[in-house]
């Protein structure tokens, strides 16, 4: 996460932390039970007014780290079409791999696009779930440059 993004979420936690521990506090130098209530649903109304802030800060994060994330998958997807039309030259001989990288490269490309359009909805769920996604793909890519590097150079 960027600093400023850090910064803001770090902030809203703070105070968030800073309000339960006066609740905290009210709550056990309560004498009555009329008291209490009134505590109570004062952090009830607390938490009421700041949920849509606290949700925005986790969807800022996800995003930001979605949007990291489509960077990345973005320049491996590059890498691996440059090293795929080197491989078909130099390496003919694997072509049950190479021809699972390309499949696995359309894939990628699929899950990036995936991944934009939750990025663009605000889609927090299905951002997590393509990130995950990407995530494992590119280790079996990896995987699969590292079986064509092993036979071949």
């Amino acid at each position: 996460l960027d600093e400023e993004t850090k910064q803001e979420i770090n902030a809203a936690l703070e105070k968030m932390e800073s309000n339960l521990l006066s609740y905290k506090s009210k709550v056990e130098a309560a004498t009555t039970l009329a008291e209490l209530q009134a505590i109570n649903q004062q952090i009830i109304q607390y938490l009421k007014d700041n949920k849509d802030v606290i949700k925005q800060n986790i969807t800022s994060a996800i995003t930001e780290l979605a949007e990291e994330a489509t960077q990345k998958a973005e320049e491996l997807k590059q890498k691996i079409a440059q090293v795929l039309t080197l491989l078909k030259v130099t390496c003919p001989e694997q072509k049950t791999t190479i021809s699972t990288l390309e499949s696995q490269l359309a894939q990628l490309e699929s899950e990036i696009a995936t991944l934009k359009s939750a990025i663009q909805t605000k889609n927090t769920a299905t951002m997590k779930q393509e990130i995950q996604k990407i995530s494992q793909l590119s280790k079996e890519i990896v995987n699969n440059l590292k079986i064509i590097e092993e036979a071949c150079l």
